[in-house]
């Protein structure tokens, strides 16, 4: 009995030994970096800023897993918008994309692919030839920051660009919802840690 009381302790001790030394903790899920993208809206009006900006990344943000900043409000474009200002605004911002919207008239969708140099020049030299434009679409158009190569292009029905803000909204949620439910918006990157 002797041998047996011993036994069966060392037994019972390698179980809390054992138990003890495969109480490892898992780390925390951390959620996997977010896709961080700049909206930005290129108008002279300030209601359709708010909605080419506010309203399309409000929208992005609430249905894909992406970080939205909006141009206006970012320190670097405050003294205006031109490729070396967005440069560095987009850099300091850790942008992975960016997205440029504005209005264009309905007959004038121009489908050439441009650079984002290029498509910025153009969106500013045209900013205010379509200030009186009663009937238009939103233009928008997504841009990789590293590559500066477009990567998604979209445009909205047509609506009344000196319109209330309602329509101008419905305009810029209808398309940030198409580009949230496409494949244009860059996968979240993995964490290396395992």
């Amino acid at each position: 009995m002797n041998n047996r009381a011993i036994l069966l302790a060392i037994a019972v001790i390698s179980l809390l030994l054992s138990a003890c030394g495969s109480d490892r903790r898992e780390p925390l899920l951390k959620p996997p970096p977010a896709t961080r993208m700049l909206v930005l809206g290129v108008s002279s009006d300030p209601i359709q800023m708010s909605a080419f900006e506010k309203i399309f990344a409000n929208t992005i943000r609430t249905e894909s897993q992406t970080v939205c900043l909006v141009g206006t409000g970012l320190p670097d474009l405050r003294e205006g918008i031109n490729a070396p200002t967005l440069k560095d605004a987009l850099v300091k911002a850790h942008a992975q994309a960016v997205v440029i919207n504005r209005v264009v008239p309905t007959d004038s969708e121009d489908g050439r692919e441009m650079s984002l140099d290029e498509y910025l020049q153009l969106a500013q030299d045209e900013r205010s030839s379509w200030r009186n434009l009663q009937d238009g679409v939103l233009e928008s158009r997504m841009f990789n920051v590293d590559s500066g190569r477009e990567i998604w292009r979209g445009h909205s029905r047509h609506f009344n660009p000196l319109g209330q803000l309602r329509e101008l909204a419905d305009a810029s949620e209808r398309l940030a919802s198409k580009l949230a439910g496409s494949d244009a918006i860059p996968e979240p990157l993995e964490s290396s840690e395992s």
